[in-house]
């Protein structure tokens, strides 16, 4: 399952991440994450498997593919 740019941006702010902060902690470079919340590039599925898995292990939840929201999961 994909993510869109829309829902990386939001991730970051519920998690008070930076671009930085993403690229770091999914192994990738800042450069991929800035290209592709501006548009500029579509990263590969690999990639946007690997931004979202991150995201989710930090407490991220995507909800469905309808509302392509995200919100913190509940503890």
């Amino acid at each position: 399952m994909s993510i869109t740019a829309a829902q990386l941006k939001a991730a970051r702010q519920l998690l008070g991440w930076s671009q930085d902060d993403v690229a770091a902690a999914s192994g990738l470079e800042t450069i991929t994450i800035v290209h592709f919340e501006q548009g500029k590039q579509a990263p590969s599925r690999a990639v946007l498997a690997e931004i979202r898995m991150t995201l989710q292990a930090a407490g991220v939840e995507f909800t469905s593919a309808d509302a392509a929201g995200v919100k913190l999961e509940a503890k």
